[in-house]
């Protein structure tokens, strides 16, 4: 009679004795939406909160991970060197089958562990489980990276990578692992940095770009402290708006996240201009930093306060210094749940002349344009000075269209018809306050 030894031993060590004779050991398992995710979702979060929650270990699973590069990473600890199966809970979101070993790679610690399996089409949440032989378990503490590749490609040449869910492992000597967390930045007043984090504990360690410059900490002087630069800051609603028409509504928004509580929107009609014009005491390189929102929908969105999507700078406004294009390389940020007001900024470096400078932000497109709250501008000794223009009428609401157009643009809102419910009669509810998509 043939033993479970011996058959195991004839399939040439594809199945490990656990696999044969059942899991052996306690179990460990590891949520993905746990793990240590790195790179950029494909679309809106890393996790992504499960319909079904018999399909999977709990209600949350980690999706949209179909960029190269992206990444999951679980840690944990053995008391010994050792061997066993990791089984991956993964499913396939593609309408057709999905090869694994041309969208992922799977290396448990820093070896490759190729996974040849391929995913029938079950949709988003039709969950296989995909096994790995790890035979370089280590003492100490032990790392499984699932990896997207750059080759990785779907059905129609979609790039593609399964939805992941967790891993499980089998083995009495084995346990989770808790990261303590430490984290760094570098970056400047204006320039951009890189986070760095890294586990005290399991010495893990990765880097994010694009930290959020840390800004000018500007003493009465007018000078930042740390860069000692002199720092000013010209709003947007101050500048001179006369060549503008609206492209929908209110041109000055009044906004609570706005520098100055107030800028300018509705631009995105070609030719539009908004001007500052700015006088210095001295010729000097300048670093302009450009305070902007995206408001650019996403293609098939249906309007309203969702979907906004990122807008590339360049392909929506030309920034001219003295007729000299300055327009940074930028892309402003989509974000549904910010609305217009999400703010981000785009820098410069140009050098202005001695007496008047004109700065231009031009509208090149009809197909939206940012929001501008203000430009901040740093010199070394050179003074600059301006005139403010008020645009801002004296009611300070979000409609000033009658304030700074010669004439009303014809798509304009028909104010003089709007009947306001908070201006009515009621006798229960409030009035609320800064409700900043509301008329």
């Amino acid at each position: 009679m043939t033993s479970v030894l011996a058959l195991c031993l004839a399939l040439g060590g594809l199945l490990s004795l656990s696999a044969c004779g059942g899991p052996s050991g306690k179990e460990l398992k590891l949520e993905a939406e746990k793990a240590i995710l790195e790179g950029t979702p494909q679309g809106g979060d890393f996790v992504v909160e499960s319909e079904d929650e018999e399909g999977t270990s709990g209600w949350e699973y980690v999706g949209n991970l179909a960029n190269a590069g992206n990444s999951v990473t679980w840690v944990f600890e053995s008391e010994e060197a050792t061997s066993f199966d990791i089984t991956f809970k993964l499913a396939n979101p593609l309408t057709g089958e999905m090869d694994l070993s041309s969208c992922i790679g799977v290396s448990v610690n820093g070896e490759d562990k190729t996974v040849s399996a391929k995913l029938a089409a079950k949709g988003a949440e039709g969950w296989t489980d995909v096994k790995v032989r790890a035979d370089n378990i280590q003492e100490g503490y032990n790392f499984v990276k699932l990896t997207v590749k750059q080759n990785s490609a779907g059905a129609g040449g979609t790039v593609a990578a399964p939805n992941v869910d967790c891993i499980v492992m089998y083995s009495d000597a084995i346990t989770a692992h808790s990261h303590k967390w430490t984290t760094t930045r570098t970056g400047g007043c204006v320039e951009e940095g890189v986070t760095h984090t890294t586990c005290s504990s399991c010495k893990y360690s990765y880097d994010v770009a694009g930290a959020p410059a840390n800004g000018h900490t500007v003493g009465e002087d007018g000078k930042c402290e740390v860069c000692g630069e002199l720092v000013y800051v010209y709003e947007a609603e101050y500048a001179d708006m006369s060549g503008i028409t609206s492209s929908y509504g209110a041109t000055i928004d009044a906004s609570s996240t706005a520098s100055n509580g107030h800028s300018v929107g509705s631009f995105s009609v070609e030719g539009n201009t908004l001007v500052f014009n700015i006088d210095s005491t001295k010729a000097e390189d300048v670093t302009f930093v450009f305070r902007l929102a995206s408001t650019k929908w996403a293609a098939g969105s249906s309007g309203g306060n969702a979907h906004i999507a990122d807008t590339v700078l360049r392909e929506a406004v030309r920034i001219e210094l003295n007729d000299t294009d300055i327009t940074p390389d930028a892309t402003l940020p989509g974000n549904s749940s910010e609305y217009y007001f999400n703010w981000s900024t785009a820098v410069a470096t140009a050098a202005v002349r001695e007496g008047a400078n004109v700065l231009k932000i031009v509208s090149i497109t009809s197909e939206g344009a940012p929001n501008i709250d203000c430009v901040q501008m740093t010199t070394g000794d050179a003074v600059l000075t301006w005139e403010n223009i008020d645009n801002i009428g004296d009611a300070g609401t979000s409609n000033e269209s009658g304030e700074v157009f010669t004439e009303k643009p014809a798509n304009s809102y028909a104010n003089e018809y709007l009947l306001e419910a908070e201006e009515a009669d009621f006798t229960a509810g409030a009035v609320k306050e800064d409700c900043l998509d509301a008329s």
